[in-house]
């Protein structure tokens, strides 16, 4: 069998502190969840495939976690000093509304030369959430290096700049939310627009379709669900899934991590 390691998440793996406002009889709650958008994407898809991954950590974060998983850590570099910390604020019930904020140690940003020579023969590149920056200079190198697809995603605090839609516009796979709409009409070959309760909808020249997301009846937090659908469906795809069987499970198991806190309790599920 070989060890090629067929797709690739690039990201922060980070610590998200999360405050929800009414939890627990109306009382304020904060929860600490090893996450980042990279880590979001990579524990659900490691669960399907083996899975490279290029980020960043401190010497506060459990390596082992991901050195336990179906991860290949190549790309993984360890600095000093704590890794990145992401934090929301929840306004209100159903998670629609939060604050941001990004308390950050330079150290931790990802830098091209981080990308192993390996993984750009890689099929799927995921290029996570990111400083725009950052993630479009990272695009522009795997375009140039790579012949893997490549997919994109991003947040609402860096949506509207301008070089978030430049680098959606290189890549072949963009994931968008539905309120981003300056990004519905990039140039990306496929898009999976993002619906919440409602699934995901892919959209290219020659296919359309809906994957409806199960119904959740006790949702208890919304981080990384976006994530999850991304690395689910790119770990499907490596192993030669069709589009709608891995966007089906994707959004599965994005309802699936909603349920609880992070996203590590995926790990104990039977999903696959």
């Amino acid at each position: 069998m070989s060890n090629k390691v067929n797709a690739v998440i690039v990201g922060n793996c980070a610590f998200d502190v999360n405050t929800f406002l009414n939890r627990d009889g109306m009382k304020e709650k904060v929860v600490t969840n090893k996450g980042g958008a990279c880590l979001y994407s990579l524990i659900p898809a490691s669960i399907f495939n083996k899975i490279g991954v290029v980020t960043r950590i401190g010497n506060d974060f459990d390596e082992e976690l991901i050195n336990k998983l179906n991860i290949d850590t190549t790309g993984l570099v360890k600095v000093d000093g704590k890794s990145n910390r992401f934090i929301h604020t929840y306004l209100s019930l159903d998670g629609q509304e939060r604050t941001f904020e990004e308390d950050i140690n330079e150290d931790c940003m990802i830098k091209i030369e981080d990308i192993p020579d390996e993984y750009l023969d890689a099929s799927y590149i995921h290029v996570c959430t990111n400083f725009p920056d950052i993630q479009l200079n990272t695009v522009k190198y795997l375009k140039e290096h790579s012949k893997a697809l490549i997919s994109i995603d991003t947040h609402e605090a860096y949506v509207d700049d301008p070089r978030v839609l430049e680098a959606f516009n290189l890549a072949d796979i963009a994931f968008i939310d539905k309120e981003f709409k300056v990004l519905h009409n990039c140039d990306a070959k496929v898009k999976i627009f993002k619906l919440g309760k409602d699934g995901c909808r892919y959209v290219s020249k020659d296919k359309d379709f809906t994957a409806k997301a199960p119904k959740c009846d006790f949702v208890v937090d919304k981080t990384g669900a976006g994530d999850t659908v991304t690395g689910v469906f790119l770990a499907l795809k490596s192993l030669g899934e069709s589009d709608e069987d891995a966007l089906n499970k994707a959004c599965y198991v994005a309802t699936l991590s909603i349920t609880d806190y992070g996203v590590e309790h995926l790990l104990d599920k039977e999903i696959v």
